[in-house]
C-alpha cells in the first residue's frame, strides 16, 4: 500500500516482545535511580546541607548495592537450578 507524500508511515508493532519488556524495565529502572539520588538527594540537601546529602547518597548506594547484590544473587541461583533441571 502506497500512500501519499506526507502521509506517515506504516508503523509495525514490535516483534521482539522480550527486546521490548528488557528495554522498557531498565529504563524504569534508570528514571527510578535518578529520581532516587537526584531527586532524593537534593532535597536533601535544600533541608540539611551538603554533608548530610553525601551521607544519604553513601548510604543509598550502599543499600542499593546491597539489594541489588542480593536480587542478582538470588536470580542466579534460580536459574542454575532452572538449567539444571532442563538437561
Amino acid at each position: 500500500m502506497t500512500g501519499k507524500p506526507g502521509d506517515p508511515p506504516n508503523v509495525q508493532p514490535p516483534t521482539n516482545m522480550r527486546e521490548l519488556h528488557r528495554r522498557t524495565e531498565r529504563n524504569l529502572i534508570i528514571g527510578g535511580l535518578v529520581i532516587l539520588f537526584i531527586v532524593g538527594g537534593g532535597l536533601i540537601w535544600l533541608l540539611y546541607g551538603v554533608e548530610q546529602a553525601l551521607i544519604a547518597e553513601l548510604c543509598m548506594g550502599g543499600l542499593l548495592a546491597f539489594f541489588g547484590g542480593t536480587y542478582w544473587l538470588i536470580l542466579k541461583i534460580t536459574r542454575t537450578i532452572s538449567d539444571s533441571d532442563n538437561e
